[in-house]
């Protein structure tokens, strides 16, 4: 018959112990993947506003006569996203100074976002998603090529 010593099985304490490393770490590894997806949401929302926005001086490029400062209003063909423009004179004739502001608005905010932020709903909604400055030829007169 073969004899065991007491010292070849795990006492007790041992296992207490490992068990309490193994939560603590689980724990801590769950709140990084809600940290980890808290920021993808939000790098997420963020790549949106600049497709949203790079789409507004995409069709100002095209039709410079139709840009001119906005104040907060949806954006066409992007539902759930508004913006806003200040359009400003610069130093250079023909050359206008455009900052395009691109909110995204209580749709397309993130519920789990809303949650984790400290943020109320008309703080996030006062905050611009995206932000552009951007300096454009605009023709002084309709029909003026710039």
């Amino acid at each position: 018959m073969i004899r065991r010593s007491a010292t070849d099985a795990f006492s007790l304490l041992e296992v207490i112990v490992s068990t309490a490393i193994l939560v603590t770490s689980s724990m801590i590894l769950l709140r990084l993947i809600a940290v980890g997806s808290k920021h993808q949401d939000r790098s997420e929302r963020r790549a949106w506003a600049q497709i949203v926005c790079h789409d507004l001086v995409d069709q100002w490029v095209i039709d410079p006569v139709s840009i001119d400062s906005v104040d907060r209003s949806p954006v066409p063909g992007h539902p759930g996203w508004d913006y806003e423009a200040e359009v400003a004179a610069t130093d250079y004739p023909g050359v206008r100074r455009v900052r395009i502001r691109v909110f995204a608005n209580a749709s397309v905010q993130d519920d789990a976002m809303a949650a984790a932020s400290p943020s109320t709903e008309s703080e996030l909604d006062a905050r611009p998603t995206f932000e552009l400055v951007r300096w454009m030829r605009v023709p002084d007169r309709p029909g003026a090529s710039g």
